[in-house]
């Protein structure tokens, strides 16, 4: 049996492939988003690689049919809030986020 499901064969999209899918459509924007939150492109590198990580981890969350772009923004916020040599977020900017969910 192969490793991966037979393209030719119709069925439902394997949650992997759904994921893939999703995160590459909205890389750029996230990439955008989470560069106007810190401040070199090395960081940001950093953030999007462990928000790929979480956000896989947690996609059977995820309710198909709403916002990918906020769910994954918002790992992403959580991502940033961990990292111990970031100061904290202005509130100006969780109340953007605050109003993007």
């Amino acid at each position: 049996m192969p490793d991966h499901p037979d393209p030719t064969i119709p069925g439902p999209t394997p949650p992997y492939e759904e994921f893939v899918r999703l995160f590459v459509a909205h890389e750029g924007r996230l990439r955008a988003f989470i560069r106007s939150l810190l401040p070199t492109w090395a960081d940001v590198d950093e953030v999007m690689q462990e928000t790929s990580l979480v956000a896989w981890r947690k996609f059977g969350r995820f309710e198909r049919g709403t916002n990918f772009m906020a769910w994954v923004g918002g790992s992403s916020l959580m991502v940033i809030c961990r990292r111990p040599e970031e100061a904290p977020l202005p509130s100006s900017t969780i109340t953007v986020i605050i109003l993007l969910k």
